[in-house]
């Protein structure tokens, strides 16, 4: 993510996906849970936040669910996470 080559960062823009029970569990700085500042991107669901930052719904919703899925299998299987007590 922080690699650049010519044309510059691929992965840029990049986004960090969390709902409100992330938020209050963890919490971020610079962003309350309770007024959420403006430049927090934010929607009520995964399709009209995939509008707000301009990517395919489809994809987001895929990625999302396949993300949810690797945390109940305490298994990342794109980025090997989740092998030890440590990743967990």
């Amino acid at each position: 993510m922080h690699r650049r080559d010519e044309g510059g960062c691929p992965n840029d823009p990049a986004y960090m996906i969390f709902d409100e029970q992330f938020l209050r569990r963890y919490p971020l700085p610079g962003i309350n849970p309770v007024a959420v500042p403006g430049w927090v991107a934010s929607a009520g669901s995964l399709s009209a936040l995939a509008d707000v930052i301009g990517v395919a719904p489809d994809g987001l919703e895929q990625t999302v669910a396949r993300w949810n899925k690797a945390c109940v299998e305490r298994a990342d299987p794109d980025f090997g996470r989740g092998g030890n007590l440590y990743d967990r």
